[in-house]
């Protein structure tokens, strides 16, 4: 499988200015959320590797009260932690579920925080499933059977280049990550 780091349809967002490197920014999380195709949004969950969680902890928004002055909102605005206020066994992100796993990038990499609509990935599998086989002969002096399983498989992203909308230039897609920082 081609996986979607390596597809022309991966967009990774900039950095932000000034940002310290191995760390993830609420800026960060937002750029990626609005190069996400909108559509895509209802089935998208975000990746991230187990050093991006305490990142996500500390992520706070910056913006304006209600007499103009700038103030910080809570992290609760940004990363909900499992358990928390939706009672999920997973954390959400702008209220979509966050999957920790080791597959994803080092912090500070292309690939260490991903949001993916993976309904947008095409997987195929070779006719016949999975094919079994076993031999006795194999390891024989230890009176042990061998077994060996094989399914063809291959995958690959829907779209081979970003969306460009109709309206504006921003382009977008199914698959989004911040570049290396």
């Amino acid at each position: 499988p081609l996986g979607f780091l390596n597809s022309g349809g991966l967009i990774s967002v900039a950095e932000e200015t000034n940002q310290a490197n191995n760390t993830v920014l609420a800026g960060n999380v937002i750029k990626m959320w609005q190069r996400l195709y909108a559509p895509y949004r209802r089935a998208a969950v975000w990746y991230i590797s187990p050093d991006i969680e305490t990142e996500l902890a500390r992520l706070t928004l910056v913006g304006r009260n209600a007499s103009g002055n700038t103030s910080t909102f809570p992290t609760s605005m940004v990363y909900v932690p499992p358990g928390g206020a939706s009672g999920s066994p997973y954390g959400t992100l702008m209220g979509r579920p966050v999957i920790v796993t080791q597959h994803c990038s080092a912090i500070g990499d292309v690939g260490d925080i991903c949001l993916c609509a993976m309904n947008k990935y095409i997987c195929a599998v070779k006719a016949g499933g999975v094919q079994s086989s076993s031999s006795m002969h194999l390891w024989f002096d230890q009176d042990t059977t061998a077994f060996k399983f094989r399914m063809r498989v291959d995958g690959q992203p829907e779209l081979d280049s970003p969306i460009t909308p109709r309206a504006g230039s921003t382009t977008m897609s199914a698959f989004v990550t911040v570049a290396a920082r």
